[in-house]
């Protein structure tokens, strides 16, 4: 669990830091720019490391395993999460992308 708590505990000192950057986009690192909390920025980029105050330091850092593990974790594109609710006979009452990290949606059957 140490690399959890270690990345726990490096999303705790980003978060507290509070400090927002204008940044330009980086194509050829995939890197969108524009203006980011730098603790978000690096969250989305470059590593994913999770702190939230309120649930504390044990939830935080099961979150951060959880990101990690198991080794065939996988994420969907809107696309692919989209044809699923599709194949599925379902249709989208709402739908949202929160930044680059997930997508919630609220569904009716057709």
């Amino acid at each position: 669990m140490v690399l959890y708590e270690q990345l726990t505990l490096l999303e705790k000192i980003l978060s507290e830091v509070n400090i927002t950057v204008d940044l330009p986009d980086i194509p050829l690192l995939g890197i969108k720019g524009w203006k980011w909390d730098l603790q978000r920025w690096i969250y989305y980029n470059f590593v994913k490391c999770y702190w939230n105050e309120k649930m504390g330091w044990e939830y935080s850092v099961l979150t951060n395993y959880d990101w990690y593990f198991p080794a065939l974790a996988y994420r969907y594109t809107e696309e692919e999460f989209k044809k699923m609710i599709d194949e599925s006979g379902l249709n989208i009452d709402f739908f949202y992308q929160e930044e680059l990290a997930s997508f919630s949606s609220r569904l009716k059957k057709i």
